[in-house]
């Protein structure tokens, strides 16, 4: 028997990793393909490189996007960007159904899915709602829970009919994963210390570079991976750090540190850990989730993350504090102390249960759309 076929448009970062989650989610039973995620690079390029340095500059889309007018201009600037090539997709690959990860796509998809008569939803990609560019008004949104519903609904006048609890989307190898004897002698660690996944990228550079004191001053014995992804600026200063610090310093190093580029590995290292650290992002907070990890955030992008800060206190997914002279003291208190961190394992429990029926309400809804 054919599979139905799915697309799935996306771009890079965040929204590829929910692409990558939902084809994961799907792949058994659809035929399922992603759009190239370079399709807006021309719109982003201004913004990626500054964020590195200057990560306060997401304040002004964040700040214009409150203005009904700039969002309309904007739209109807994705739209002209995407059209073309999402068509070319469309017509190429004969999908049954779209799944949308990024709001980019909206516009264009909700004029070439009525002229093709095919359905499509929406991936709401945010679990606070930052701008109402995220929502759209004319196709069924998936939204991460009750209170980013009824918020669309009230502050964003998104009809309920257009929206569903969906939980955020995770790839399955989170939940899947256990640390491996294999994993454990490559980095030469003992599964018996205490151990510490720290993510960073270009947003978090500062705030990694700011913490690395507490490491070199442990009060106990501790192993620290860093994942800087494909930052290799930021790779480079902590491995000069640590040289310097480890030639002045012979004497003070209780700890037992990794430093990684870009890793395909990430439901491995998360296994291994104790405790994830990093920039106050979705996806890297609820795959710490799925891993069953306390999170501590400790930098978040400006405008557009900082409802995330809220709602990991709220939901008791673990620490938040960016202030790194408080960082340290709170790092040298856990690794101290671990069992502080049992208070989090019961908002922990609920929310890797409520996000791991996300696979369920997505395959429900496909089968009610496509048979």
């Amino acid at each position: 028997m054919t599979k139905k076929r799915v697309l799935i448009t996306t771009v890079r970062e965040g929204h590829k990793s929910i692409a990558n989650a939902i084809e994961a989610l799907l792949s058994q039973q659809y035929q399922v393909k992603q759009t190239p995620d370079n399709y807006f690079d021309i719109l982003f390029r201004p913004y990626s490189k500054s964020i590195q340095f200057f990560p306060y500059i997401m304040y002004i889309p964040f700040f214009l996007a409150k203005n009904e007018y700039f969002n309309k201009l904007s739209r109807q600037a994705f739209k002209k960007t995407a059209y073309q090539k999402t068509l070319k997709d469309v017509l190429s690959f004969q999908p049954h159904c779209i799944i949308s990860t990024y709001f980019g796509f909206n516009e264009a998809l909700n004029q070439i899915c009525k002229a093709k008569k095919i359905p499509w939803f929406n991936i709401v990609t945010d679990p606070r709602i930052a701008h109402s560019n995220l929502l759209d008004k004319k196709t069924l949104n998936l939204v991460f829970d009750q209170e980013l519903s009824d918020t669309a609904q009230h502050a964003y006048n998104i009809a309920k009919d257009k929206l569903l609890v969906s939980g955020w989307f995770v790839h399955p190898k989170f939940y899947q994963h256990d640390s491996s004897e294999q994993m454990w002698r490559f980095f030469d660690f003992n599964p018996k210390v205490f151990t510490i996944l720290i993510c960073g990228g270009s947003e978090g550079m500062s705030a990694i570079l700011k913490i690395l004191p507490a490491f070199i001053n442990s009060p106990k014995p501790v192993q620290v991976i860093i994942v800087c992804g494909k930052n290799k600026i930021l790779a480079r200063l902590i491995k000069q750090f640590l040289r310097s610090t480890k030639s002045l310093l012979p004497q003070s190093h209780n700890a037992n540190i990794k430093v990684l580029g870009f890793t395909t590995k990430m439901p491995e290292l998360m296994s291994m850990a104790n405790l994830v650290v990093g920039k106050a992002g979705p996806n890297l907070l609820f795959e710490a989730v799925a891993s069953q990890k306390p999170f501590l955030a400790i930098s978040h992008m400006p405008g557009q993350e900082e409802p995330n800060l809220k709602l990991i206190k709220d939901l008791k997914l673990g620490f938040v504090e960016e202030n790194p002279l408080k960082t340290i003291p709170l790092l040298h208190k856990i690794i101290t102390y671990p069992r502080i961190l049992k208070r989090f394992s019961q908002g922990i429990t609920k929310i890797r249960n409520h996000n791991q029926k996300s696979a369920q309400v997505l395959q429900t809804y496909l089968k009610q759309k496509l048979g």
